[in-house]
């Protein structure tokens, strides 16, 4: 991944915590890990979630002292199921991320995030000119809240 990525990725997770506490991120085949243990977003503790989801739930109730602006919540798995996702309080708190191409330049357009929606939609966001054309064609946060 190139440097000017991983800056573009820092700068979004850091404008989202300026909307959301909780930010997670799944991601199934733990590309991004080496990236992540070294993002430094001021006032953001960057939390592993490897497989005890109540060692993270109570870091986040209990733990002294709290972090400024809140948790980045990194899986190397899938997103689980609702009913089987410990941690759903405080993802429907908060929000996810993803660090796809078709979900930064959605992150962009501040698109709200909807998963494999993206890359099946948007596919056509192939450079950053088109991203543009996306991000000033008046696409709205509205045409994109439905269930997909």
């Amino acid at each position: 991944m190139s440097d000017s990525n991983k800056i573009k990725i820092q700068n979004i997770l850091s404008d989202l915590f300026n909307k959301h506490r909780y930010i997670f991120w799944y991601d199934t085949d733990g590309a991004m890990e080496d990236f992540v243990l070294t993002i430094c977003i001021e006032g953001v503790d960057v939390l592993i979630l490897d497989g005890n989801p109540f060692g993270i739930k109570y870091r986040m109730l209990c733990a002294e002292p709290q972090p400024e602006r809140g948790y980045l919540i990194y899986s190397r798995s899938e997103k689980p199921a609702n009913e089987d996702n410990w941690l759903l309080d405080f993802q429907e708190e908060g929000t996810i991320f993803a660090a796809d191409m078709a979900s930064i330049y959605a992150a962009e357009c501040n698109i709200p995030f909807k998963g494999n929606h993206y890359r099946e939609t948007f596919g056509v966001l192939q450079n950053s000119q088109e991203s543009q054309q996306m991000c000033q064609s008046g696409v709205s946060k509205n045409e994109c809240q439905g269930d997909y």
